[in-house]
């Protein structure tokens, strides 16, 4: 419907600038706007990348003749904003290698479409562009095996694939590259590396329909479960080899599988062909000063009633580290009932959020990423955050066709299918090497120690340095353990008094702002107890005296040594 309104736009602009001005092959005259001197540079650099035979773009731009074909639709579409497909807000930062027009470009179009789309003086033309030079030497590299037929029933159709790379050994990504195939129907692409302990689940998902493959929406990883894998590369039109800074890599741990998920858009496509899009990589063994990390910060509790038209949902994710965090770019996700995607700066108490990223009109088939300038990338401070707000809009008139149907509103929650909604922020951070504790230690090892150092509390282990520098699974594992035994001892039968020592009661109202920490820790390091304390207050002070008693009592014994079964049988 958008897309009709702008046509309208478009035609009723033309009706009213057509006062009987310069035929279009007349040339220009005096100070008019002419195609070969004001309106093809614009097009050459803003539209060419997407409209051109073969391209991605549903009409080509390649010449006078094919623009005028389409003046109505091209000047609606530019007057109106929706093309070039640049969506965040310019008031709202400023980003590397951004596309777009200014106003005064904008108005050239109209201009010129209100003279009567004069051709001009074809000396007037610029160069034609040239063919990017692309001097990238990879690897690895890996095409669809035998290729894939999109799916035409299905307008966009999502596809992952797990390519043949394997990775034996830990090494080092400096650069990738995805090199479309059939460019007419591969609307985007996304890349990643799947972690060993997740390499079971796509391999049991590949193929398993009869067709190479297997159909993916918001991830990789079937059923969204878990936190989603290291982002190696991407692809949109006109986008070229990702080459990172000299020092950089992106680690791709020993055993990983490269999945690489293709968004087709079949809509002009009755007999598709085969595509076989092939990813490329810049691999090396040598450690970078520099590790690139993409991480996802998910505002998961979602809660999308049927109707509401403007649902709302903001989350803050600080940085509980004791270091600052640099951040060079922002990729934000919703589904189809997304309107709206912010990002805030967030500082110390009271100062004014600062905006990062704005998108005012999501569209999900323009889902992008933002690299700030290599001068001025966003650094957070201990205890400063980014603040992720989604709006949704899920009244009668923003639901989906579903096989040619508008579906009715249903309450909408978190989830991997295409009915369902998301809301995350992927950043891509650098970290210095030496300040990243090698994923190779062992999940309790410092567990031992923290315990020697805390005796029976909790404080000491959420804040333990030990615990905070690896993986958290075994901090994990004695939370849920903990809250376990908290359960069991406060299931007394039906008639009979809780005893307040088993603080039950401590734990229930920590609930929500525990969760939170530990999924905000999870993501982006740092201590859960600085997350505990500046987030939940008195209540975590509550939980801690209490509990801190009741490990001491030994009365969780048997659930804490589940996490590491070779700690002495007291305390933690």
């Amino acid at each position: 419907m958008r897309w009709v309104a702008v046509v309208v736009l478009g035609t009723l602009l033309g009706a009213c600038g057509d006062d009987g001005g310069s035929d279009p092959g007349d040339g220009s005259v005096g100070g008019e706007v002419t195609y070969y001197r004001d309106v093809l540079p614009l097009i050459q650099r803003e539209c060419l990348s997407c409209h051109v035979e073969g391209g991605i773009g549903p009409f080509p731009l390649d010449g006078y003749e094919a623009v005028v074909d389409q003046s109505d639709a091209v000047v609606s579409a530019v007057y109106s904003g929706y093309m070039p497909p640049w969506m965040p807000d310019p008031s709202c930062g400023s980003f590397a290698h951004e596309r777009g027009l200014d106003p005064a470009e904008r108005q050239v179009f109209v201009d010129w479409n209100a003279a009567g789309l004069p051709m001009g003086d074809p000396a007037d033309a610029p160069p034609p562009p040239e063919d990017p030079v692309v001097d990238f030497s990879p690897t690895d590299s890996s095409r669809i095996e035998g290729g894939y037929v999109p799916d035409v029933t299905r307008p966009d159709d999502y596809r992952c694939f797990l390519l043949d790379q394997t990775v034996e050994e830990t090494r080092y990504l400096t650069g990738s590259w995805v090199q479309p195939d059939q460019a007419d129907m591969v609307h985007h692409v996304l890349v990643y590396a799947v972690g060993p302990d997740q390499v079971a689940e796509v391999e049991a998902a590949d193929g398993a329909d009869g067709q190479v493959g297997y159909t993916c929406f918001g991830g990789p990883i079937p059923g969204g479960r878990g936190v989603p894998p290291t982002q190696l590369g991407a692809w949109v039109p006109g986008l070229l080899p990702d080459s990172l800074p000299a020092g950089r890599g992106i680690r791709v741990e020993a055993g990983s599988r490269i999945v690489m998920q293709v968004h087709y858009n079949t809509t002009a496509q009755a007999s598709p062909a085969a595509d076989e899009t092939e990813f490329q990589m810049r691999l090396q063994d040598a450690e970078p000063e520099v590790l690139v990390q993409t991480m996802p910060l998910p505002i998961l509790e979602l809660d999308i009633p049927a109707g509401e038209n403007d649902a709302v949902h903001t989350e803050t994710f600080r940085n509980w580290t004791d270091r600052p965090m640099t951040i060079v770019s922002m990729t934000p996700h919703m589904h189809l009932l997304g309107t709206r995607f912010r990002a805030r700066f967030v500082g110390a108490a009271g100062t004014e959020p600062v905006c990062l990223l704005d998108i005012p009109e999501w569209d999900f088939q323009w889902q992008q990423g933002y690299a700030r300038p290599q001068s001025d990338p966003v650094v957070l401070q201990p205890g400063e955050g980014i603040e992720v707000q989604c709006a949704y809009d899920n009244s009668a008139t923003n639901q989906p066709v579903v096989n040619g149907v508008q579906r009715d509103p249903v309450d909408v929650e978190w989830g991997e299918g295409t009915l369902d909604e998301m809301c995350i922020l992927y950043i891509r951070r650098e970290v210095p090497l030496a300040e990243v504790t090698p994923p190779a230690v062992a999940t309790c090892e410092g567990l031992a120690d923290c315990r020697a150092e805390c005796g029976a509390s909790l404080e000491c282990l959420y804040s333990c340095e030990a615990l905070n520098s690896v993986d958290r699974e075994c901090q994990n594992c004695a939370t849920t353990q903990a809250v376990q035994c908290v359960q069991a001892l406060n299931d007394v039968p039906a008639g009979e008094t809780r005893d307040p020592a088993h603080c039950g009661t401590e734990w229930f109202f920590l609930g929500d702002c525990l969760r939170q920490c530990i999924v905000h820790t999870n993501l982006l390091g740092g201590s859960t107890d600085a997350c505990l304390r500046a987030e939940c207050g008195s209540q975590y002070e509550s939980m801690l005296t209490c509990t801190d008693a009741l490990f001491a009592s030994g009365e969780c014994d048997s659930y804490l040594s589940t996490c590491d079964p070779d700690l002495p049988s007291s305390g933690l």
